[in-house]
């Protein structure tokens, strides 16, 4: 029985942690959106002067042209990234000026944290993160107890 309720206790505080965590993430992430519009770093003048910005950050910047083409991208060559108009974070910045959406990215196959937002000239910005699922983190609370 008290074995039992240490997994259920750790299962809650650790579905707690994430929530928590999910919070801190978007909110870290939207301030850094925002500091990234109002510098104008990423204006059609501006895209080439990035290349190499975020080679040792953990964050992915991408900005995606008013058709959906990607015309920057930190981590892959833009040119081989399909159209992103069908992604939601993408269609909630442009309709509601910003976003933001959890879910897998099929570029690299991780859990991901987006947050998007449109820019003056049209272009959505979109920050991304990768981070462990729950599964993950209650897996690694495992192996340490073990």
């Amino acid at each position: 029985v008290a074995s039992v309720a240490i997994i259920l206790t750790m299962c809650f505080a650790t579905y707690i942690f994430y929530d928590t965590y999910k919070i801190e993430v978007i909110e870290e992430m939207k301030a850094f959106a925002h500091i990234l519009k109002d510098t104008q770093a990423f204006e059609d003048s501006n895209i080439e002067y990035q290349k190499g910005s975020f080679d040792d950050s953990d964050i992915r910047v991408t900005v995606v042209d008013s058709e959906g083409n990607v015309i920057y991208d930190s981590q892959v060559l833009s040119k081989q990234l399909d159209n992103h108009m069908r992604r939601p974070e993408i269609q909630k910045a442009v309709k509601n000026g910003e976003s933001y959406e959890i879910r897998e990215s099929k570029t690299l196959s991780k859990n991901t944290f987006y947050y998007a937002i449109l820019l003056d000239n049209g272009s959505i910005l979109r920050i991304s993160k990768d981070v462990g699922s729950l599964i993950n983190i209650i897996g690694n609370y495992f192996l340490v107890i073990n």
